[in-house]
């Protein structure tokens, strides 16, 4: 019987945990699991962006964060079965069309946990998106940047300092506020609907 009240016990605190850290997002979010180091992550506001570089989906190159000095950068880390994902996608896809040199969107997928490449290929022809997407093939940046849920969008001012983190999908005023933050031009942020 005591086991039985433990037991209730610790599948209520989880379920309450678990509306907690949903309330806590603007919008909607996945939570596979968490796999950030003990120590925290290296990726937070007011420190610089961990540098990594990573494939991109249908290129020969690889993309190195390291390389956009002066560039407002949005990382976005997705996943294709994420709905959020997905949902605020168009956002993001309207943000790198409007950002010309001055704003780069980037989605980062985490790869391993995909059925394959081609599935992710699949999905953003699918979507229809136009900025670059990079294949966390090991998960390794994912964990660098203490990625925890999904979507987790990071914020990086042209210095190469994380102004913001979005865990959860973007609302276009959250968008909005954080592009301004992280030092984006008035057209960028004039795309954002509702500017």
């Amino acid at each position: 019987m005591r086991l039985r009240a433990l037991l209730g016990a610790a599948v209520g605190f989880a379920m309450a945990a678990a509306v907690a850290l949903a309330a806590r997002s603007p919008g909607g979010l996945e939570a596979p699991g968490l796999f950030a180091s003990p120590s925290g992550p290296a990726a937070a506001s007011g420190r610089p962006a961990p540098p990594f570089t990573l494939p991109v989906l249908g290129r020969r190159q690889a993309y190195s964060l390291s390389t956009q000095a002066g560039t407002v950068t949005v990382l976005n880390f997705w996943a294709t079965w994420c709905r959020y994902c997905r949902q605020e996608m168009p956002l993001l896809d309207r943000v790198a069309a409007a950002g010309g040199p001055g704003v780069r969107v980037l989605g980062v997928d985490y790869t391993s946990q995909e059925a394959s490449v081609a599935n992710v290929a699949s999905f953003v022809r699918r979507l229809g998106v136009r900025y670059p997407v990079l294949l966390d093939e090991t998960g390794a940046t994912f964990r660098q940047y203490g990625v925890h849920a999904y979507p987790t969008t990071y914020f990086v001012a042209g210095s190469g300092v994380i102004t913001g983190t979005v865990i959860g999908q973007l609302t276009p005023a959250i968008l909005r506020l954080e592009l301004a933050r992280a030092g984006a031009d008035r057209r960028v942020l004039a795309a954002v609907p509702g500017a």
